[in-house]
């Protein structure tokens, strides 16, 4: 049994305004597709129009790198496949910026709970 869920955030390469409705919609339903191929289930996903949002929940052989690694890279070639004109507006050959923030998500307490619980646990607090 495991629970290990991630909320991650990634812009769009150079922080272009490119994600449309439609773009968008489309960015959901293959992040459906890839987080299914893998069996990790996606929780919600929403974005603005230059970064992306998902909270994903995985199993632990998966490093969270290699969850970003995964939904970035293949999403990214699906939208230049879909959307061809989108590579008029970046450079590079990137839809996505190289990097990306990542937080824990707790499904029973949260961090200040867990915090102190360890810190009860300490032997040398309590002398």
């Amino acid at each position: 049994m495991y629970f290990i869920q991630y909320h991650i955030v990634w812009p769009v390469k150079y922080r272009k305004t490119i994600i449309t409705r439609e773009i968008g919609s489309y960015i959901k339903q293959i992040m459906q597709e890839i987080a299914g191929g893998y069996q990790w289930e996606i929780e919600t996903q929403g974005m603005e129009t230059d970064h992306y949002h998902i909270q994903i929940c995985v199993q632990p052989r998966f490093a969270p790198s290699t969850v970003v690694e995964k939904l970035k890279s293949y999403s990214a070639r699906a939208v230049f496949k879909r959307f061809p004109m989108v590579k008029n507006r970046l450079w590079g050959g990137e839809f996505w910026a190289n990097g990306y923030c990542i937080t824990t998500v707790g499904k029973m307490l949260n961090a200040g709970q867990v915090k102190h619980y360890i810190e009860d646990q300490d032997i040398t607090l309590k002398l």
